[in-house]
């Protein structure tokens, strides 16, 4: 991975499994400090564990558009960009822990999938790389924004 994110301190809520902890690693495999946060305490310092340095965890919950929106006011004055991102259905643990057996878990993706246009479920890795082009200096001209990253389920 390049370090194209050394320097940048980076918060990803929900970063104990799934799409959180996904971003959250690639995010420090790009150079990047990360805050995660979390709502179970065992999960996220498991999460701290397994990502190592570069870490930090934190319990709590919080309204992520209402955070982006208005801390993008109050912190462009110190040029610092805050973006949202809404993750469409995912194939993450807590996803397929909604149906008790494989079969229903392959009907389960299956319905999803039938209302999505790209007609699969999105890989937490997948979810990951958006946050972290948002990070970017490829995006240095985004704040405020919220980037659904959902197949286009949102969008038709």
């Amino acid at each position: 991975m390049s370090n194209r994110l050394a320097g940048k301190i980076a918060l990803v809520t929900g970063g104990s499994t799934g799409i959180g902890f996904a971003a959250a690693q690639e995010f420090v495999a790009e150079g990047a400090y990360v805050f995660i946060t979390g709502c179970r305490e065992e999960e996220l310092d498991e999460a701290v564990r397994n990502i190592g340095s570069n870490v930090t965890g934190s319990a709590s919950k919080a309204a992520v558009r209402s955070f982006a929106r208005s801390w993008t006011t109050d912190l462009k004055h110190r040029k610092i960009r805050v973006n949202a991102v809404s993750p469409g259905a995912t194939e993450t643990p807590g996803w397929m822990a909604l149906a008790p057996d494989e079969s229903q878990q392959r009907a389960m993706i299956a319905q999803a999938a039938a209302a999505i246009p790209l007609h699969r479920l999105a890989q937490p890795g997948e979810i990951a790389k958006a946050v972290v082009f948002l990070a970017s200096d490829d995006a240095s001209y985004v704040t405020g924004a919220e980037l659904f990253v959902d197949g286009g389920e949102a969008q038709v």
